[in-house]
This record gives C-alpha cells, sequence and structure tokens, in this order.
C-alpha cells in the first residue's frame, strides 16, 4: 500500500512539473507569406463573391410594398397584383417611438 501511495506521489509531482502544466510546450506560429497571403485573402475573396450574389439574388427577387398607418385606422388593406409563393414574410417600420430604458 505504501507502494502504491509512493508511486502516486510521484506521478503527482511528475504532472505537476510537466511541461503541459508548465505551458512550455511547443507553440506554432504561421509563417507569412506573400504567396500564403494571395492564397488566402483569394479564398475569401471568392467565397464572400458567392455569398454576395446568393444576397443580391434574394434581395431582387423581394417585393417590398409601403402603406403608412393612420392613427385612426385599426386594419390595412394591400392589394398585390403578383402571386406570391410561401414563405411570406411581413415586416413593419415604427418612426418616432423611443423605448424607455430605465429601470425601476
Amino acid at each position: 500500500e505504501e507502494e502504491m501511495l509512493a508511486k502516486g506521489l510521484e506521478s503527482l509531482q511528475a504532472l505537476k512539473s510537466s511541461r503541459f502544466k508548465q505551458n512550455k510546450m511547443p507553440e506554432w506560429t504561421p509563417k507569412r507569406t506573400l504567396l500564403r497571403n494571395i492564397i488566402i485573402f483569394t479564398i475569401f475573396g471568392i467565397l464572400f463573391e458567392i455569398f454576395g450574389g446568393f444576397i443580391i439574388y434574394f434581395a431582387n427577387n423581394s417585393i417590398s410594398i409601403r402603406r403608412e398607418y393612420q392613427e385612426a385606422a385599426k386594419e390595412i388593406y394591400i392589394n398585390i397584383a403578383t402571386d406570391l409563393e410561401p414563405p411570406i414574410h411581413i415586416y413593419y417600420e415604427l418612426t418616432n417611438f423611443h423605448q424607455n430604458f430605465r429601470s425601476f
């Protein structure tokens, strides 16, 4: 039993003085070269071009209708001349509306 305790203490001491515990592990740092920078920027540029193309495509295929809301009206009727395919999203905009952020 004492032998096991001694081995346990030795392994505990080895763990306390290990390179991992002391944060002395060898580090990896990327080497920045002109060719690597060109490749990385080209890859990200192509990805952002594709993503931007999708955004432009979906933005151009959306329908936007603005109607002003009068205080007396409780219902607003909108006539849409084209057929819409689901999903249909309806957004509204509030102007001159200020939230009170005071905490009590």
